[in-house]
């Protein structure tokens, strides 16, 4: 799998590397480690997306929705636990920067410069 995304210039070692150092590991860890992490993720990243596929395609549609995710993922309540977690931060995020354009008004925020003088 590590291959398709290196194909691409895909790469997600870098950040890899800097998710194990974070997480206790040495600050420069093999490469391989790293490629090998790379390749667990995507592979799991890709069945995922085609277990969301297939049940977007059961309930008739082309597309991919969040609940499709939500249901793919509905057997590992930590990993359910944190994509819910991860939609609830997007939706306050959206709910700050509105709160932002309407305070600094829109125009400031299509430009985006703003001018905190």
């Amino acid at each position: 799998m590590g291959k398709t995304t290196k194909k691409k210039g895909l790469s997600l070692q870098s950040d890899i590397e800097r998710l194990m150092f974070a997480c206790g590991d040495v600050s420069n860890p093999l490469p391989e480690t790293a490629a090998a992490l790379e390749s667990i993720l995507v592979e799991y990243i890709v069945d995922i997306s085609h277990q969301a596929a297939l049940i977007a395609h059961t309930s008739g549609r082309s597309k991919i929705k969040v609940d499709d995710i939500q249901f793919a993922l509905r057997k590992d309540p930590i990993k359910l636990g944190r994509l819910n977690e991860l939609i609830a931060l997007q939706k306050d995020i959206l709910k700050a920067k509105k709160a932002f354009d309407d305070k600094f008004g829109t125009a400031n925020a299509a430009n985006k410069k703003v001018s905190f003088k």
